[in-house]
């Protein structure tokens, strides 16, 4: 039981201080950004104690060991302290590679620099009575544990700086002979002991931290990519437009720049579906939109709105002869056919485009008045691109007027009935009379056939209409002579 839990033990630590922990990009930010903070304060306190002692033993050591040596010691470490300063002031500068060899520096500098300091400190004290070595271990002692704290978030550096310096420091007072100095180096070993256990469960809360922190931020994209993604093409969604439509219309605004917004519908789509169910219209709504994507570039934002609607914000065309370019390109992207189970299909798209700001101040208004152009396109066969103008806009507003004018008048049986008389050529009489709507509408006057009728058939009122014209044209008939029709 008790080897079981040693090797248990040792399997963990072996895990804590393996270098190989230095592949993880998030661990080797975090540990970096932590050391930039931690380690300059650890320099200063070995600048600060290393003063201390040689103030403390000036006149009892020679010149070398008390000047020189140290001397170098603290150049050394004024030099790495002004590192770690920059360090700090530019870390969002650094590469992953150069973030990891830093952290490499200090695992390799971390036992050289600890042992030059105990060897140095030692040869520095050997001048001093009993009480000033005394003094001088907890000065170094505490120098030891600010060093280990400093880079608790590298449990290796850690390690092997208290190693580095407790053995030396340990070996030194024990083999002096003073009673003093031998019971301060038990209580040195045994605090160095309790240092390196309290820095390994400070760096397994660290890391734990890091690791919680990174699933956290991998979730939030999670969760980010499915609140502003469509699901099917990647593309962004209406939320993410809409987003991006406020964003770049307040920035145009306040740059006095212009774009346009552009929406487009693939015609007749209903039929891929028909013919190869949703998944072959989910494979061209794939394809497609990767050839937007790689048309728009970064030259905009491209998103898919609903089953074959697509809307895009270009940040490139500023007028309509550029539009119109735009449209061109958009309509070339989709001469080329698509393929399901072997099959050939050709698809066309209606474009609608409408410039900022032209075309509205406002997201609503933009969206709004290129998704009327690109109605209008559809209404002209498809495979067309139109572009919105304030002319545009009141024959729209016209002809809503106009249906809403119509509804009324089939409600309340405004729409009359003429009769045309259809002649028979050989006896010169009447075979009968085909029927005609007629409308005299009390603002408009008389509006043609061809108008309303055709407005009719696209808003589905053609069957309303044709009812009332039938019963009106059957009740004047009744009374018509038996060989009279009506066509």
């Amino acid at each position: 039981m008790i080897s079981f839990h040693l090797h248990g033990l040792i399997k963990n630590l072996k895990k804590d201080l393996c270098p190989c922990n230095l592949s993880s990009q998030a661990l080797i930010y975090e540990q970096h950004k932590t050391l930039s903070k931690m380690i300059p304060s650890m320099y200063v306190s070995g600048i600060v104690s290393m003063l201390c002692l040689m103030g403390l033993n000036l006149d009892k050591a020679p010149a070398w060991a008390i000047i020189y040596l140290p001397g170098t010691a603290l150049a050394f470490s004024f030099w790495r302290l002004v590192h770690w300063v920059r360090v700090r002031h530019k870390l969002d500068a650094f590469t992953f590679e150069e973030r990891r060899k830093d952290i490499l520096m200090v695992i390799g500098m971390s036992p050289v620099l600890s042992l030059a300091f105990a060897l140095i400190a030692i040869m520095i004290m050997q001048g001093g009575d009993i009480h000033e070595q005394a003094l001088s271990a907890v000065l170094l002692w505490g120098l030891v544990g600010i060093a280990g704290y400093s880079m608790s978030s590298v449990p290796l550096a850690s390690t092997l700086a208290v190693v580095s310096s407790s053995i030396p420091l340990a070996a030194a007072f024990i083999m002096s002979g003073d009673r003093i100095l031998q019971v301060v180096s038990v209580g040195y070993i045994a605090l160095s002991l309790m240092s390196f256990y309290i820095l390994i469960h400070i760096y397994r809360a660290f890391s734990s931290l890091v690791y919680s922190r990174s699933e956290l931020r991998e979730k939030h994209k999670k969760v980010h990519k499915l609140a502003y993604s469509d699901h099917l093409t990647g593309l962004a969604n209406r939320q993410k437009f809409k987003e991006e439509m406020i964003r770049n219309v307040k920035e145009a605004t306040a740059q006095g720049r212009k774009m346009a917004v552009c929406i487009l519908d693939l015609d007749s789509f209903r039929h891929i579906n028909n013919l190869f169910n949703h998944d072959g219209g989910d494979k061209v709504l794939v394809e497609f939109g990767e050839r937007l994507r790689k048309l728009v570039g970064n030259n905009g934002v491209l998103a898919r709105l609903s089953s074959d609607e697509f809307h895009i914000l270009a940040h490139h065309v500023h007028n309509e002869d550029e539009a119109e370019e735009f449209g061109k390109e958009i309509h070339k992207v989709l001469r080329k056919p698509f393929f399901i189970d072997g099959s050939e299909i050709r698809v066309t798209a209606s474009v609608g485009i409408a410039i900022f700001p032209e075309a509205g101040s406002k997201p609503s208004q933009l969206v709004k008045r290129a998704a009327q152009a690109q109605r209008q396109a559809k209404l002209f066969g498809g495979g067309k691109t139109r572009i919105f103008t304030m002319d545009f806009e009141k024959r729209i507003l016209e002809r809503s007027r106009l249906l809403l004018d119509l509804k009324a008048a089939i409600e309340k049986d405004e729409i009359e009935v003429y009769f045309q008389p259809i002649v028979n050529l050989e006896t010169g009489k009447y075979a009968g009379f085909e029927t005609l709507a007629r409308w005299t509408h009390a603002e408009r006057g008389f509006v043609p056939p061809d108008v309303f009728i055709t407005l009719a058939e696209e808003k589905g009122l053609i069957e309303a209409l044709t009812v009332n014209l039938l019963r009106k044209a059957v009740t004047a008939a009744a009374n018509w002579p038996s060989d009279i029709k009506i066509a």
